[in-house]
């Protein structure tokens, strides 16, 4: 729970309940979160029937997102008092996007240490034929991954290892989706929760310190992209420029066609 925040409210956070022999991604006993800020009711009502066309055997579980805004800066990256020099002291929303992920890994574990994880960011919408691609990505993908990146703007660094199918990447922009294997979903928290480089990085290039621990790998084409023209560790959740109805639209008809 977050303060404001009525998960009860079915008009802000849709209900998405799983079907009964419905497509299970082919993991095991998958536990589905999204994360989204209180105000993007849009992006979400958008997400909801996308993921439900999917006709998954999952509920959705919605990750209400800490709002950096309301974070004491002093306790930002737990230092103790404020930083005005870090790049990222006029954006709180990238404390609170690393807060957000971590607290979805351990909810995730305490509800269901047996249980895959899928992780997505609300804005999202899946590449035409995902279930397809999913699957056919799943079957050529050495069977000790750790974790899958869905989709990416880039690979900040090359990859350990590239075939037609898939990548064994080192560095992985973005969270726009991702996947945990039950068994390595506690590891990854309590990586992230050491706070190995205090804020010099987001989440996403994080994670790369951890690729030995936890082998990543992303499909060769991005599976999911993002469709807002805004980011929550930039701007005012709300803004009216780029989360209206047909903005979303339009973008997500552009990459479609991409």
């Amino acid at each position: 729970q977050r303060p404001g925040v009525n998960l009860s409210d079915v008009s802000a956070w849709p209900v998405v309940n799983g079907k009964q022999g419905g497509w299970s991604f082919g993991l095991q006993t998958p536990q589905v979160f999204v994360l989204s800020m209180a105000e993007r009711k849009i992006r979400r009502q958008r997400f909801a029937g996308l993921f439900e066309g999917l006709c998954p055997s999952t509920s959705i579980i919605w990750a209400p997102a800490i709002d950096g805004r309301q974070i004491p800066a002093e306790l930002k990256w737990m230092n103790g008092f404020v930083d005005t020099h870090v790049w990222d002291y006029t954006r709180p929303g990238n404390w609170a996007c690393y807060a957000s992920h971590l607290a979805i890994l351990r909810e995730a574990y305490q509800k269901c240490p047996t249980c895959d994880l899928m992780v997505y960011e609300d804005d999202v919408i899946f590449a035409p034929n995902f279930k397809q691609r999913w699957e056919h990505l799943l079957s050529k993908l050495p069977s000790d991954w750790d974790i899958i990146r869905i989709g990416a703007q880039s690979q900040w660094t090359p990859p350990f290892a590239v075939t037609p199918d898939y990548l064994y990447s080192s560095a992985v922009a973005n969270t726009w989706g991702y996947v945990v294997r039950a068994a390595k979903v506690k590891i990854l928290a309590d990586l992230l929760a050491g706070m190995p480089v205090k804020g010099s990085w987001g989440v996403d290039a994080v994670m790369q310190l951890f690729n030995k621990e936890l082998k990543t790998y992303s499909p060769a084409v991005p599976l999911i992209q993002a469709a807002s023209a805004c980011h929550d560790t930039d701007v005012k959740p709300g803004d009216k420029e780029c989360e209206t109805v047909e903005i979303l639209q339009r973008a997500a008809d552009q990459l479609k066609k991409s």
